[in-house]
């Protein structure tokens, strides 16, 4: 019987010793798969993250200054105003340490995000530029030197320094090199390219042939990408659409809440408040994240005529403007949004012309991509001779970019090559000329055959102008969306002000109210004019976001977006204006007082 128990107990102690040694190897295994991710992520952040600094530099002064804060606001400002510690600002002391914490969380996400998003942008630039250098017949350690020197190509630029310095300085070879790099960058898309590089290097694939394989495996990953960012915007047009649709019902039932039950109503109104604010800034925020960057105008010091005009017309409106507003103060015939809305008016027509002037050089690019065929495929015909072609080629039609061709002819006959080229793309005012004229220019430069790289750099060129053309119409669909939303989100809020104002100066001839709405009483001493002003600013706001979304959504220059500011505001005014005379004939309430006038 002792033995028995004797070894029951040794059994049971080598099990426990088992699943003991187990469980503590797939702690081990699960700890060492979590290290290896946090470290791979922080790899992906890019060689100007250090832990260490990040710790010290940011990560300890967000907090304490989170901490710092919420202590004042706690045991000084609600001390000395009391008022304020109420409502949402009572848990303003609790809410800042978690913000900063959450700031500190992120910061190294959006890190990785920022680099992918650059990366992903670029993509078809970088493999232009490659795709241009490998008819010239490169060694790999020119490929990526050359690569690593393009400081337009951002975090690209870098990896193939990278790139260059494991392969050449630190001696592991570029085969290794790629596969390093591929692991740690967090573009998919570039990735996979680098691993496709190195499998290419190693099988012996001559790299001329590789890369220009590689013009349409990428091109259509970048497309793909691109088209994928789009229907995301789509799915988040149709999110912001029910959201706001549901908020505004909402909104009619939350202002009349205080009525039934006696809440405060300024709480509540500023709830809904904070609410559309936060709907329109979370919007705004995925579209600045989702989709990639895309400059219409180029940074060169070079200005178009278009852009010099618009700098004295901003100058003159700005001035009429100011000069609306004070006249239309001091008037005292006009309430505050059609204040607003009247100065500015030419502030709005500046954001016009600054579309126009988009739209122009949007025309300009429709007409590139052909020049570049021509150009090239003579130039081939003719061993090369740039000057000569365009001697030719300047007197045939080309739309508005004929006039430019005419003085790329005449400056490349002074000798300057390079300023000629940025005088051509920065006259134009095209970013995106700009970089595929410098493109074709270096791939000459270097010798490489202008018939082939005139072919690749067009195809490249129409492909990235035809998926903006996709996203011009996805920037229409939104902007009815917005517009849509913002007219009901206002018409929804001022009715419901008005059946509000027509209970309250009712609510003592109603006999037996208090038992249907006991908070009527409650509510009886509301600052109407208060209520109207805090929508107002709530629509000036909710305007202002809703432009800035429509501008980056469509690309291009941002002071375009003072024109939908314009028209959203005057919309808005109107609707201001409109709602307190209608509620007065329909109930006979006279509302025109409270209206903001």
């Amino acid at each position: 019987m002792a033995r028995a128990n004797t070894q029951f107990e040794r059994g049971f102690s080598d099990k426990v010793k088992n699943w003991s040694q187990s469980l503590s190897e797939k702690i081990a295994k699960t700890s060492s798969s979590v290290d290896a991710k946090i470290r791979m992520k922080l790899l992906q952040t890019g060689s100007g993250f250090s832990p260490q600094k990040f710790i010290k530099n940011l990560a300890i002064p967000i907090l304490l200054a989170g901490l710092t804060l919420s202590l004042t606001i706690k045991f000084l400002v609600f001390r000395i105003f009391p008022v304020l510690d109420g409502g949402f600002l009572h848990y303003l002391p609790l809410i800042l340490p978690l913000l900063s914490f959450l700031i500190i969380l992120f910061y190294p996400y959006t890190l990785v995000e920022s680099r992918r998003n650059d990366m992903d942008s670029k993509i078809y630039l970088y493999i232009t530029y490659l795709g241009t250098l490998s008819t010239a017949h490169p060694t790999r350690r020119m490929l990526f030197h050359m690569a690593s020197e393009k400081e337009d190509y951002g975090e690209l630029a870098k990896e193939s320094g990278n790139i260059f310095r494991l392969g050449d300085s630190w001696g592991l070879g570029y085969i290794k090199a790629c596969r390093i790099i591929s692991k740690i960058v967090p573009s998919r898309i570039f990735s996979d390219f680098l691993a496709r590089t190195a499998h290419s290097f190693q099988a012996g694939e001559d790299t001329s042939d590789f890369l220009i394989k590689e013009q349409v495996v990428v091109m259509n990953h970048f497309d793909a990408e691109y088209r994928g960012s789009l229907y995301s915007i789509e799915s988040l047009k149709n999110m912001y659409a029910s959201l706001s649709t549901t908020l505004a019902f909402i909104t009619c039932f939350g202002l009349l809440v205080p009525f039934i039950t006696g809440q405060s109503f300024t709480k509540i109104l500023w709830a809904i408040i904070l609410a559309f604010i936060f709907i329109d800034s979370f919007t705004l925020y995925m579209i600045l994240t989702t989709l990639p960057k895309d400059n219409l105008i180029h940074e060169l010091q070079i200005e178009t005529e278009g852009m010099r005009q618009l700098k004295k017309n901003f100058k003159i409106l700005a001035v009429m403007s100011i000069i609306l507003f004070i006249l239309a103060l001091f008037s005292n015939r006009l309430s505050m949004p059609y204040i607003m809305a009247l100065s500015l008016t030419p502030l709005g027509y500046f954001g016009y012309l600054v579309g126009r002037e988009e739209n122009r050089i949007k025309h300009k690019e429709d007409n590139f991509g052909p020049f570049m065929r021509t150009l090239g495929g003579a130039a081939g015909a003719r061993s090369g001779q740039i000057r000569a072609v365009l001697g030719t080629i300047r007197y045939h039609e080309y739309g508005p970019l004929t006039k430019h061709i005419d003085s790329l002819y005449r400056r490349l006959q002074l000798g300057d090559s390079m300023r000629a080229w940025q005088m051509f793309a920065g006259e134009i005012g095209s970013d995106l000329i700009l970089k595929f004229s410098m493109i074709f220019r270096e791939g000459l430069q270097i010798g490489a055959n202008p018939g082939k790289i005139s072919m690749l750099i067009s195809t490249n060129f129409e492909r990235v102008t035809a998926l903006r053309g996709e996203r011009q119409l996805t920037s229409s669909s939104m902007k009815g969306t917005l517009y849509g939303t913002g007219i009901g989100m206002a018409l929804a809020i001022y009715v419901t002000i008005g059946i509000i104002q027509f209970l309250m100066e009712h609510v003592s001839d109603l006999t037996g109210i208090e038992q249907i709405m006991s908070g009527a009483s409650s509510v009886s001493g509301i600052n109407i004019q208060f209520v109207y002003l805090m929508v107002w600013i709530a629509l000036v706001i909710h305007s202002g976001l809703a432009a800035m979304t429509l501008k980056f959504t469509d690309g291009g220059d941002v002071r375009n977006a003072l024109f939908h500011f314009c028209i959203m505001i005057w919309i808005s005014a109107l609707i201001a204006g409109v709602m307190p005379p209608l509620f007065t004939k329909m109930f006979g309430v006279d509302l025109s007082a409270a209206s903001m006038g």
